[in-house]
């Protein structure tokens, strides 16, 4: 009896341990964009794929060039285009030693995830953004442990255009968080209005990693362009100012 009851206690032990293991996994990224990994990786991907890494310089309709067949791969280099620059692409890092590519789907595990964004400074992974799916969020709760839900009401003040009346409205910005330390991963449904002060929705996967020099690089430059579209007026054209 007491030999049968060591057993069941060392399987137990053995169970709790197994699973203290799999609680204790930590995140860093998904497949072969690990945090840190250098664009080698990605170059490798598209090399393995038989996809040529083009430069983008315009827009965001890098987008669109996939909306007919949503798993054909596309591997962009973004880039600022220096003759036209009001055609930069939405979100761009300010900071210029940053590199920024989007790659259209990339598939793991049975998972497909679309409409990547990916970041690297100092020739490392800083930030991965994607589209937001079921999929992904089921699978990072079955690896990472299961993320409750968090709701951050933000309220602003919505004016009708015909009316000239303002109308307090709060839009809810819902996510689920896998992050530790410095290391952040997160699935987010924002609400937000529009001109009309009509609801509207946008919703993205994504992770990043701290770094206080990428900040700082993304500032100055966010510095240097304001700097540069001020006017410059001389002092002797002012007399009468």
């Amino acid at each position: 009896m007491r030999q049968k009851i060591k057993k069941y206690t060392l399987i137990a032990l053995l169970a709790f341990l197994s699973l203290s293991v799999k609680a204790q996994e930590k995140f860093n990224g998904i497949g072969i964009f690990k945090l840190g990994g250098d664009t080698s990786i990605l170059y490798n991907y598209a090399l393995i794929n038989k996809c040529k890494i083009k430069p983008f310089y315009k827009g965001n309709a890098f987008f669109a060039k996939t909306q007919n067949d949503p798993n054909r791969l596309e591997i962009f280099k973004l880039e600022i285009n220096i003759k036209h620059p009001e055609d930069k692409i939405n979100d761009l890092s300010e900071c210029t030693e940053a590199k920024e590519f989007y790659c259209s789907i990339y598939e793991i595990n049975g998972i497909k995830i679309r409409n990547i964004r990916l970041v690297y400074f100092n020739n490392q992974l800083v930030k991965f953004t994607s589209n937001e799916s079921d999929e992904i969020e089921a699978a990072m709760n079955s690896k990472y442990g299961k993320s409750e839900i968090r709701d951050r009401p933000d309220t602003s003040n919505c004016l009708y255009n015909f009316t000239g009346f303002t109308r307090k409205l709060i839009a809810h910005t819902f996510s689920y968080e896998w992050g530790n330390g410095d290391i952040s991963a997160l699935s987010v449904v924002s609400e937000y209005f529009d001109d009309h002060c009509d609801k509207k929705y946008i919703s993205y996967f994504t992770y990043s990693i701290s770094n206080r020099e990428l900040e700082k690089c993304e500032l100055e430059g966010l510095t240097n362009r304001l700097n540069g579209h001020k006017p410059n007026i001389s002092k002797d054209k002012l007399k009468d100012f």
